[in-house]
């Protein structure tokens, strides 16, 4: 090229003699002379013998030649550190400083030319360009390719050689004139890998050091290359200098920041085919002295990833041992402590308090208490006298028993208070300072709280929680506060703030605890929560039947437990799938006797006698009522005991469902006073609106329209601000027509209010639920034997008396029925009937 533009081009290649001044002159001599009679430029000094006996005299000659060229001179000097010495750069300077301004040097070497362009610099009349400059970019790849845009291909080529000049032209030749047939090409690629492999370990390999060569292959096999701990593997310490010395030469080794190396993807294939075939001892040695340096840098991450890559035994019992099982956990999530422990002989486990802790954390985890509390039994008799005391890791094991008791607690929900947590605290610092166990124990706290309804102090602890967890780098924990605050709003009943702290979660998850099926099935169950609640989720209960599984047999906590089988149950009745609404409950029931849960056993008997109520058995419903009372008592929202606030709700509007299909308004009125102004005294305002609901209905029951309407309009206004649907769609129809009311009220001329168009959304979303079951209309028991009555033109008095309810339960049943038969009196209710065969 240089040629082409009548450029006087020399290109000279050195080696150790030139450093005699007299020899390299006499060739550049020579070169220039044989240039000038249009001869080949290119000359290798060693094929060069000619002398003569003055430098000034070839200084003077090589000027003349340049001055007679008139033409840019360039004269470049290949392989200079081979000549590299002062006397050298003497003479490279002299034959600089005499020659005209048209006059170029160029030098190619292998290592930092210092010493000769040193004093050049200040004069700013040096350009360098190491190695990264000479690489491809991708858009030169693209047009050596001779493509448009990036392909496949070229992402490929720079995958591998990292813009390598030569091997990228030696890839894309090889590939140039291939048939289009997909065998010739994967014939053609493997060829052109070949021949770059053969060209690395000719030209790249074969040339470096045997120190070189080996400390490349031993480190080979590390994602990044850190000079100290290269040292440790090769047993060496110039390893620093060798990395920046490869770093220089081509783009094989790069430095990155925090000074560490990575190797070119080629390069890096042809070491590891040299690391398999090292011996099994420096296997061990290597992998051991590697899993150890990570460990005394507190990079428990990286110290499991290299032990995996080892997958020796004694390695996973090491990490264990020094990093327990509350840090594996805290860092890498309870998949990575069920993946070391699945690698650890049981005889191993036996010997160890730690590694038995970490084997009641994973027992834990899977619900398996009772076996649990054996080994951390087991645990807490080896962790006697000075050995508790011993702190030979990160942290201590009795750090670990105490932080696994209260796992522990967590779990079975038992001596899950204050005082518990606080104690555990103290302890914990008696024993361990580390930032991720603390994290956690406010993690404890702040949950504790939330499931009080004392949502400041739950906020409080989170942030705490929070700060800790972000110390200790700790995206476990981080992903696991989003979910409790999450869990606080949705207590609030402030739905979007929880959604955007479930999605937060979400993000760590995927990016980082993708493998986890528990903290994953947490997520999805609470982000379906709220789509529930939005009526966002399909008609079908699937959405939660994986999440569902995982949570059983992996992982979960009680809230996400009592939020899943909630709105699985409450998917399958919408679906009419009474008998599926029946199994899911006896899943929870089958757990909970499992599990020793008490707090599911209730919940789940709270949602069968809402069942029974929305079918109609209300005997059924009744007998299960007073069963739950006798076995557990009425619960108080307002004295000492302090419940979920789940549980609180279910049992009181369950209580008032019931009284209400039972025709005692009145008393169901009652029951819900104490619950409404809980919920509105601790904000928590989907519960609210939800007992609101229940006392429009039954006000409706006892014929007291206006304060069913005062207290709906209430209702919805909470619900229009936060988006609520199914607080509403749950409860019935029945009050259908107190939402035309309120839409008729709130025109405003020919516009509607932001109220009512929130209501006319609600009156759209029932009619929508009763088109979508048209085609399949369910008739209670009762329902039925009240439509008998209606077919004989008995009036509700006569149909009261003879099913043994009041009146008022009579008119209850008969709005449900006409809503469902989309009529509006007695008459047409029959002929609805009649036509859909229903009577």
């Amino acid at each position: 090229t240089l040629q082409d533009n009548k450029c006087n081009a020399i290109w000279i290649s050195v080696d150790k003699k030139d450093q005699d001044p007299m020899r390299f002159l006499a060739h550049v001599d020579a070169a220039f002379t044989h240039n000038e009679n249009g001869e080949d430029s290119k000359t290798n000094t060693a094929a060069t013998s000619c002398y003569v006996e003055s430098s000034e005299s070839l200084l003077q000659n090589i000027y003349n030649s340049i001055r007679r060229a008139r033409n840019q001179s360039i004269l470049l000097v290949d392989g200079y550190e081979q000549a590299a010495s002062p006397e050298f750069n003497q003479t490279i300077s002299s034959l600089l400083q005499l020659m005209p301004d048209h006059f170029h040097l160029a030098v190619t070497s292998r290592v930092a030319p210092i010493g000769l362009t040193a004093r050049f610099w200040l004069d700013n009349r040096t350009r360098h360009f190491d190695a990264k400059n000479l690489c491809f970019s991708r858009k030169e790849l693209i047009e050596l390719v001779g493509t448009e845009k990036e392909s496949g291909f070229v992402k490929s080529i720079y995958r591998k050689t990292k813009g390598w000049p030569y091997v990228s032209r030696l890839i894309i030749d090889g590939n140039r004139h291939q048939k289009k047939s997909e065998k010739a090409n994967r014939t053609a690629s493997e060829k052109s890998i070949q021949l770059v492999h053969e060209y690395v370990i000719e030209q790249v390999l074969d040339p470096l050091s045997h120190e070189t060569r080996q400390t490349l292959i031993k480190t080979s096999f590390l994602d990044e290359i850190n000079p100290e701990l290269s040292d440790r593997v090769c047993q060496q310490e110039n390893s620093a200098a060798i990395f920046e010395g490869l770093s220089q030469l081509h783009p094989l080794v790069a430095k990155q920041d925090g000074g560490v190396y990575t190797i070119n993807p080629l390069l890096h294939d042809c070491l590891n085919l040299s690391f398999r075939l090292l011996t099994t001892t420096e296997h061990k040695h290597i992998h051991s002295v590697v899993v150890n340096w990570y460990m005394q840098q507190d990079n428990l991450l990286m110290a499991l990833h290299y032990a995996k890559s080892a997958g020796k035994s004694e390695l996973f019992a090491k990490i264990v041992e020094y990093f327990g099982p509350t840090s594996i956990a805290t860092q890498g999530g309870a998949t990575a402590v069920k993946f070391v422990m699945k690698n650890i002989p049981v005889s191993t486990i036996r010997n160890s308090a730690r590694l038995t802790i970490a084997q009641g954390f994973i027992l834990i985890k899977d619900g398996q208490f009772s076996m649990a509390i054996k080994k951390l039994e087991e645990a807490r008799k080896m962790l006697s006298g000075d050995v508790e005391k011993e702190e030979n890791g990160h942290g201590s094991a009795m750090a670990d028993y105490i932080s696994t008791q209260y796992l522990l607690a967590l779990y079975k929900n038992e001596n899950f208070n204050r005082e518990y947590l606080d104690r555990c605290e103290i302890e914990t610092f008696q024993h361990s300072r580390l930032d991720g166990t603390i994290g956690f124990i406010h993690a404890l706290k702040s949950l504790l709280h939330q499931r009080r309804a004392c949502f400041s102090q739950a906020y409080a602890e989170a942030d705490r929680s929070m700060g800790y967890y972000k110390i200790a780098k700790s995206n476990y924990g981080i992903a696991s506060v989003h979910l409790i605050i999450g869990l606080c709003f949705f207590a609030k009943g402030q739905l979007d703030l929880a959604l955007r702290s479930y999605v937060r979660a979400q993000k760590i998850i995927n990016k980082n605890f993708a493998d986890d099926p528990g903290l994953n099935a947490i997520a999805e169950t609470l982000v379906a929560e709220i789509n529930y609640e939005r009526n966002k989720v399909d008609n079908q209960p699937n959405p939660l039947k994986s999440a569902l599984a995982a949570l059983e047999s992996h992982d979960g906590w009680l809230d996400t437990f009592l939020a899943a089988y909630r709105v699985a149950t409450d998917q399958a009745l919408k679906q009419n799938d009474i008998e599926g609404a029946h199994m899911i409950l006896d899943r929870a029931t089958l757990l909970a006797s499992e599990r020793s849960l008490d707090e599911i056993k209730r919940f789940s008997d709270l949602i069968r006698i809402n069942i029974h109520v929305k079918t109609g058995e209300l005997q059924q419903a009744e007998y299960e009522y007073r069963q739950y009372e006798f076995e557990n008592g009425p619960l108080n929202a307002i004295g000492d005991k302090k419940p979920i606030w789940r549980e609180l709700d279910d049992y009181y509007f369950t209580t008032a469902r019931l009284l209400i299909a039972c025709g005692e308004g009145q008393k169901a009125l009652d029951s819900l006073e104490p619950i409404v102004k809980n919920a509105q005294e601790t904000g928590r305002l989907l519960s609210m609106t939800r007992g609101q609901v229940l006392q429009s209905l039954a006000f409706l029951s006892i014929d007291q329209q206006d304060k069913a309407i005062s207290v709906l309009r209430l209702a919805v206004t909470v619900g229009c601000s936060e988006k609520y649907l199914r607080v509403f769609l749950d409860e019935g129809e029945g009050f259908i027509h107190i939402l035309q009311h309120i839409i008729d009220h709130e025109r405003r001329g020919s516009t509607r209010t932001k109220l009512g168009n929130y209501c006319s959304k609600l009156l759209s979303a029932y009619r929508k639920e009763m088109r979508g079951n048209q085609a399949k209309i369910s008739l209670t028991p009762r329902e039925r034997q009240i439509l008998i009555g209606l077919s004989h033109e008995s009036p509700s008095k006569i149909i009261a008396r003879e099913l043994g309810v009041t009146e008022s339960t009579i008119k209850f049943h008969l709005k449900k029925i006409y809503s469902k038969l989309g009529v509006n009196k007695r008459s047409t209710a029959v002929i609805e009937a009649r036509r859909q065969q229903l009577l």
